[in-house]
């Protein structure tokens, strides 16, 4: 569900992780930086999904979340992973090569509206396991199972009921 292993099918909030990739100056670490706060947090859950969607996102995931966030070093910590993502990419075609070899039965459960990860990342996987079932949520984003659990839900169970037996 909504999980990146495709480099070419990242979405467009990567653009400004890969311009401080690119250079890393302080001018491009800002924006980085002005990401790791409670606005930003909010933002993350609830920025790119229509009201509808953005109401069933409890306010608790940013609200509660943020406090324990609001430090110098976890602040720069959450900077720090994002400057790091790069390393990550190193390890997309080992992932790619599993699903590839091993085929394993496999359902993309996504939210399209996934500015990291939007739904040509979704489609990627069917290069790797084409017979993967393919489910978008089409006002989905990210976060799915808070606020598309009720159809998440069964569509997972059926899946599972059928791999598992």
């Amino acid at each position: 569900q909504n999980g990146d292993i495709y480099a070419d099918a990242l979405g467009p909030k990567y653009e400004t992780i890969r311009r401080f990739w690119r250079d890393p100056s302080p001018a491009n670490r800002a924006p980085l930086e002005k990401a790791v706060s409670e606005d930003g947090f909010r933002a993350e859950f609830v920025g790119e999904v229509n009201g509808d969607v953005a109401r069933r996102v409890p306010p608790d995931l940013w609200k509660l979340h943020w406090p324990l966030m609001d430090t110098p070093v976890r602040r720069a910590l959450s900077v720090g992973l994002m400057e790091k993502l790069k390393a990550n990419l190193d390890w997309f075609p080992r992932y790619q090569g599993y699903l590839r070899e091993q085929r394993p039965p496999a359902m993309i459960l996504w939210g399209p509206k996934d500015e990291y990860m939007p739904e040509p990342a979704a489609r990627a996987y069917l290069r790797d396991i084409p017979q993967a079932e393919l489910h978008l949520l089409n006002d989905a984003g990210h976060w799915l199972l808070e606020t598309h659990f009720e159809v998440a839900l069964p569509l997972v169970r059926r899946f599972l009921g059928e791999v598992l037996h």
